[in-house]
């Protein structure tokens, strides 16, 4: 097994957004930041980069070692921007496994991708309220939802 981190150095154009692809799966772990223009770094220098994973699993995004919680899809209907002043700024859109964040130019800009050993699952379902209150709805949902995944009691 090799340890040792592989380095691929691309030129960017700055304020854009770019789609990187692999031809085989995505790497597990990564690590991405711009190099530093001026010796203290510029945090209104970004890009967004977009990464399409086709795998259940949690995608988790560190800078420093901090895990940087993704902005909700939920919230604002799905029209919330990202941060580009905020290195580690994410949002990962479920229907189509893509995660896109934010580099900046700032001098502690290291953001890790990581895929996680967690599964991510996204539910829809159509049901009156009135049954999904009434007689133990919620239990029978997560009953139901552990037959489905094979978990036994």
């Amino acid at each position: 097994m090799n340890l040792r981190l592989g380095r691929f150095i691309s030129i960017v154009q700055l304020y854009q957004m770019y789609n990187m692809s692999f031809a085989s799966n995505p790497p597990n772990d990564m690590r991405l930041q711009l190099q530093k223009r001026t010796p203290g770094g510029n945090n209104s220098d970004w890009i967004i980069v977009k990464l399409y994973y086709p795998f259940p699993n949690c995608i988790q995004i560190q800078v420093n070692g901090v895990n940087i919680s993704p902005i909700s899809l939920l919230d604002n209907n799905s029209q919330q921007k990202l941060d580009t002043t905020k290195c580690g700024s994410n949002i990962f859109y479920y229907f189509n496994y893509t995660i896109h964040f934010v580099i900046t130019g700032d001098t502690n800009c290291m953001v890790r991708v990581t895929l996680t050993n967690s599964v991510q699952l996204t539910l829809h379902f159509s049901m009156d309220i009135n049954d999904f209150f009434s007689s133990n709805g919620a239990t029978r949902l997560v009953d139901r939802m552990c037959a489905i995944l094979h978990i036994n009691d």
